[in-house]
């Protein structure tokens, strides 16, 4: 009998291959759901004969890691796993044992970097040694000096009895890290738009360590108070995407080219560059923010938005403050009349007739070439085309030379991911520097405070703040420096590079090399009632200046100027870099 029954199940398996043969299509293309039969509490789980196997699940390919480029090494210079700090402080040197007990290994911990008037130690955790003697162990606040020391040995903090703590964005490029509480101490180091720790205030001082490492003196006006939130947001910005290969403008272009809506062009740059693997300065690009509606200091022309939005400081860049693989790129000025390659980045500026201010002898050019007031950006893609975004659409304009916008061109960025031509990008990050300054007033006496300046005051500040030295040493770097001091200038030291200057002209006055002017050129002017130099003006080319001048009660501080006819006639002369020798 049961082997009839065991026949019986093998002949009906045809009648239901022919029954399914005739499911409906909708049937035949929903996936099948398995019948189980669950064994109780056995936990084994049982096919049904004829039930296909299921599909195995693929295996999800690994998401790639970002790259952070703030890094742990970031967030232990800011000391982030301590919510408050413990600050003491010692007298001329200190022993600093590897361990907490006298017997073990020590050096002698004195402070050679900043102002020995500031000793201080950072208190990481404390702790009694077997023969009961407590013990701190801290953290050098002017060096990267870590240990024990005998409580016993530490006296009371100067940083800590200000009472002035907390974090702090650096907000001007290439902020001054120094020696002493001074502003002609020497600058121990540069960096630009980065977080600081404040440890306490000293002589009218903040004394800070940096995301870099850099312990020293800052000015409290370089600094913005910002809270946690912030800096979480700040040391958030930090990731990018994992790249797998090299950069090329082109990938840019298709990138751009797959995008159908924007926010704004640039916005689609920044998040395109991003994709490939170039890194922003967060501080500059993300939360720097210029207070424009101070009118004194901002004079009229110089309040508007524009120069807070990120299109001004995407064309303001220089390269300085993006990054490939984690070093600063090159991004090449392309003047109006250059020849424009694919990819190049296309910034507009629109202007007025009542946009260029005429008073005495200068042209104030508020809007316009070369003024900084950019309205609209573009990727060029060749041909005669370039790529923006227009009311959210990523559009396509065609024959560019001909269209109404070409007349409101402004000048190109040509990207590149690694420095190749140390004076182009020394020229365009100097320039950079200065139109950072843009509106910032005019004064004789402080003359280089970081936020006033005089004509001189601003071509050392902008120097300074590239990472170029007047001094191989690179102490003063330019504090003293007047034009007729900047017109002595022989040689610039730039990093392990030493930049040789030279007059345009060979003899002063030659009005005639005056078309010869080149952008980045420092040009000298004499007084109208002396014949010596009392003016230096930064050279942009196309017959504009940049310049901290007394034009009027009006427009009083750093502008863009034209080199009118009546100003070339107290023409002096022109200093240019000439050579660069490692």
């Amino acid at each position: 009998m049961k082997r009839y029954l065991i026949l019986f199940a093998f002949l009906l398996i045809p009648l239901f291959a022919a029954c399914a043969n005739g499911a409906s299509e909708d049937a035949a293309l929903s996936t099948p759901t398995p019948a189980v039969d669950q064994a109780e509490d056995s936990g084994v789980v049982v096919f049904a004969a004829g039930t296909p196997e299921p599909t195995p699940t693929a295996t999800p390919e690994p998401t790639a890691e970002p790259i952070d480029h703030m890094g742990q090494r970031v967030r232990d210079n800011l000391m982030l796993n301590l919510e408050s700090l413990q600050l003491v402080a010692f007298s001329g040197s200190i022993d600093l044992y590897s361990e907490p007990s006298k017997t073990s290994e020590s050096v002698t911990l004195k402070n050679n970097t900043t102002d020995r008037t500031i000793c201080e130690l950072i208190v990481l955790g404390e702790t009694t040694s077997d023969e009961g003697k407590l013990f701190y162990q801290v953290r050098s606040a002017f060096s990267t000096d870590t240990g024990y020391v005998l409580a016993s040995d530490t006296k009371e903090s100067t940083l800590a009895q200000s009472g002035v703590s907390g974090f702090a964005l650096m907000i001007c490029p290439g902020c001054s890290i120094m020696k002493s509480p001074d502003e002609e101490s020497a600058v121990l180091a540069q960096e630009s738009y980065h977080v600081a720790r404040i440890l306490g205030s000293y002589k009218d001082f903040d004394y800070v360590i940096t995301e870099d490492g850099n312990a020293g003196y800052i000015k409290p006006d370089q600094l913005q108070i910002i809270d946690s939130t912030t800096l979480e947001t700040y040391l958030a910005s930090g990731l990018t995407p994992e790249v797998d290969e090299p950069f090329e403008i082109e990938n840019l272009i298709t990138y751009a080219k797959a995008q159908t809506n924007a926010d704004s062009t640039e916005a689609l740059i920044f998040e395109g560059l991003t994709q490939l693997g170039f890194y922003f300065n967060p501080g500059y690009y993300q939360f720097f923010q210029k207070e424009l509606s101070d009118l004194e200091q901002y004079p009229i022309g110089y309040r508007e938005d524009v120069y807070n939005s990120s299109l001004f400081k995407l064309w303001n860049s220089a390269g300085n403050l993006a990054y490939y693989n984690d070093e600063p790129t090159q991004w090449f000025h392309v003047a109006r009349t250059d020849a424009l390659q694919a990819g190049d980045l296309l910034f507009f500026a629109e202007y007025g007739a009542s946009d260029l201010v005429e008073v005495e002898t200068y042209e104030v050019v508020l809007r316009g070439p070369d003024s900084g007031y950019i309205t609209a950006c573009g990727i060029y893609l060749g041909n005669d085309s370039m790529l923006w975004v227009k009311d959210g659409v990523v559009t396509t304009v065609t024959q560019l030379s001909s269209s109404p916008i070409w007349s409101y061109f402004d000048s190109g960025r040509r990207i590149q991911t690694e420095v190749t031509d140390p004076k182009a990008y020394l020229i365009e990050c100097m320039i950079a520097s200065a139109y950072d300054r843009l509106g910032t007033p005019y004064n004789n006496f402080c003359r280089m405070g970081e936020t006033s300046y005089d004509c001189s005051g601003l071509v050392g500040w902008a120097f300074r703040r590239a990472g170029a030295t007047q001094l191989k040493s690179g102490s003063r770097q330019f504090r003293e420096t007047t034009a007729s001091g900047l017109a002595h200038l022989e040689a610039l030291y730039y990093g392990d590079l030493t930049l040789t200057l030279d007059y345009v002209a060979g003899s002063s006055r030659d009005e005639t090399t005056i078309p010869l002017l080149e952008r980045g050129d420092l040009v000298f002017i004499l007084g109208e009632s002396h014949a010596r130099i009392s003016h230096v003006m930064i050279y942009l080319g196309n017959m504009r200046v940049i310049h901290s001048t007394t034009v009027t009660d009006f427009y009083r501080g750093t502008l863009v100027a034209g080199f009118r006819e009546e100003l070339q006639g107290l023409y002096s002369n022109a200093l240019r870099i000439v050579k660069v020798e490692d």
